[in-house]
């Protein structure tokens, strides 16, 4: 049985970074759909309808890599694994056994700014769940204390 345990959204750029994104962009863009839209109302030709796709297209792009949907983190019990699968990728689930697995860890990286989850197993092994480094430390630590609350219930229901 499969359980989703967490869902796990790193961020790739920090909060100043999407401040400035957006008011250099989503502003800008939103007035252009509105003035259009106004102009379609009152019947004005100043824009062309394939300068308005190339605007949604552009919009829509932006969004998606903005606002992308969390990856989510599964523990599935019967086969011994825990998956990490992001929905808005092509790349397989990531899967990584949990025989062994003792905790989940915050590592840093050697700047000291940007995170990611470790996974420590109890012979002394560590594998990253993530190859890149995210920022905001505070979401993968609650991250890390979530999964480990589930790890310690089945390591306790498996003794």
């Amino acid at each position: 049985m499969s359980d989703v345990v967490v869902k796990y959204r790193p961020r790739s750029v920090s909060k100043v970074m999407v401040v400035i994104f957006v008011l250099l962009l989503f502003v800008p863009m939103l007035i252009a759909l509105i003035t259009f839209a106004v102009q379609l109302l009152h019947g004005e030709d100043g824009m062309r309808i394939g300068k308005f796709i190339k605007m949604l297209i552009f919009f829509g792009g932006v969004s998606a890599i903005v606002f992308r949907p969390a990856s989510k983190i599964t523990l599935d019990r019967q086969a011994g694994t825990l998956q990490h699968s992001t929905p808005w990728s092509t790349k397989a689930a990531t899967q990584f056994p949990l025989a062994g697995l003792a905790a989940v860890t915050v590592e840093a990286n050697p700047g000291g700014s940007l995170y990611r989850l470790m996974l420590t197993y109890r012979d002394g092994g560590r594998r990253p769940l993530t190859e890149n480094f995210f920022y905001d430390q505070g979401h993968h630590q609650g991250v890390a204390l979530a999964l480990n609350a589930v790890i310690g219930a089945h390591v306790a229901s498996a003794a």
